[in-house]
């Protein structure tokens, strides 16, 4: 399946027909990044107690050649001629957005003019030395390469800044969860704040508290208990 086949099908399945349609696609979106985002925190080494992508290098990389490919079904290959005279890059077309583009390609090839193609793989490939030195050899391709490789970075960002939003959102989730399980309970509350007052009149009326009477508190805490188990 070509690139331009891929989009098409990705927009018809994609593109809600109803309102009704949307909120089941929104629906299934959110299922598929919370499954993401599971699958993150399960598998991924030390993840679960960091789980910022961009503190674990490997994980980060990895995850940056997924977007890559969903990257390039999106944008494509921008397809360019590079004018004799001038030496201009000429847009001729993009693999995704061109009708006929394999039909225009061939055109120019068959005039003899030089093609050259910019896409997200080949811009995200170069070093920082390889895109430096390229930007000195060829200032126009540099400019068309710089702009490809920031707007792949800010398309990583949203896609990470994505992910760790729905992993704060599970990790808050079981955070409640567990509060829930180890909820102590009134009475065994009372019981351990009882205790301690116990032992606080008893030390309070060593040291000369005419209030603290530990006679009397034993009587006023059966009275209470007494009450409260009614």
């Amino acid at each position: 399946m070509t690139a331009k086949k891929t989009a098409i099908a990705y927009a018809i399945d994609s593109t809600p027909v109803s309102f009704k349609d949307a909120g089941y696609k929104a629906a299934r979106a959110g299922e598929s990044l919370r499954a993401v985002a599971q699958y993150l925190l399960d598998t991924a080494e030390g993840f679960y107690d960091n789980p910022v992508v961009n503190d674990h290098k490997e994980l980060r990389a990895d995850l940056a050649e997924g977007y890559k490919l969903r990257a390039h079904e999106l944008w494509g290959i921008d397809h360019y001629v590079i004018s004799k005279d001038t030496q201009q890059w000429l847009p001729i077309g993009n693999s995704v957005k061109t009708a006929n583009m394999e039909k225009i390609l061939a055109e120019h090839s068959e005039a003899k003019r030089e093609i050259r193609q910019i896409n997200v793989h080949y811009v995200t490939a170069m070093s920082t030395n390889e895109f430096t030195q390229l930007k000195k050899r060829d200032p126009i391709e540099g400019d068309l390469v710089d702009k490809m490789r920031a707007k792949f970075r800010k398309y990583e960002l949203d896609c990470n800044s994505a992910i760790m939003r729905k992993i704060s959102e599970i990790l808050a989730e079981a955070k409640g969860d567990k509060k829930t399980r180890e909820m102590v309970l009134f009475t065994d509350a009372l019981k351990k704040s009882f205790e301690a007052f116990e032992k606080s009149v008893k030390v309070k009326q060593t040291r000369g508290d005419a209030t603290a009477d530990p006679v009397k508190f034993a009587v006023a805490l059966n009275k209470f208990w007494e009450t409260y188990n009614k």
